[in-house]
């Protein structure tokens, strides 16, 4: 499966909060067959079931059952450990798992400034946004801070650039 042929693939989420909401969308829009999984059933969750629906994506809350692993592909959400029980199995069973933010990656045709590390993240990421706005630069600034990568990378062209907290 090249990186952005998605038609027809069977692309499991897991996490179904505003990073897996975006990148179901992005997922969809290049024909992919989702299914979004989140242990949780909390209304943080529970409140995007009308997007799903929107979106005709069929999901699960409370439980990942057996239905999650008929996935060519797992992308898990930035709140979603590595080491998570599901996770960890995919693997097992041979499934490719990637995060929300390498999908959005995968389309983006911006250069990408990535700011990551224990502490400062967000205050060095909302600089260097604020850096591009005064310069006058086409950018967006995403990832752990704000809004999913996947919901602005169609936004973005070679001209701009992503700045992301990762």
């Amino acid at each position: 499966m090249k990186q952005t042929d998605f038609k027809y693939k069977n692309v499991s989420i897991i996490g179904a909060a505003r990073s897996g909401v975006a990148v179901a969308q992005l997922l969809k829009s290049k024909g992919a067959n989702v299914f979004i999984s989140d242990k949780d059933m909390s209304e943080k969750v529970t409140s995007q079931i009308p997007q799903f629906k929107d979106l005709d994506v069929a999901y699960e809350f409370g439980q990942h059952t057996e239905r999650v692993y008929a996935a060519d592909l797992f992308v898990i959400s930035p709140g979603v450990p590595s080491n998570a029980q599901v996770v960890l199995d995919a693997m097992n069973k041979g499934i490719k798992v990637v995060s929300e933010i390498e999908i959005a990656s995968w389309f983006c045709k911006a250069p990408i400034v990535a700011i990551t590390g224990s502490n400062g993240k967000t205050t060095t990421t909302t600089l260097t946004g604020r850096m591009f706005a005064d310069a006058g630069k086409k950018h967006a600034v995403a990832g752990n801070i704000g809004q999913a990568f996947s919901s602005v990378v169609s936004q973005l062209d070679s001209t701009s650039t992503a700045v992301l907290e990762v």
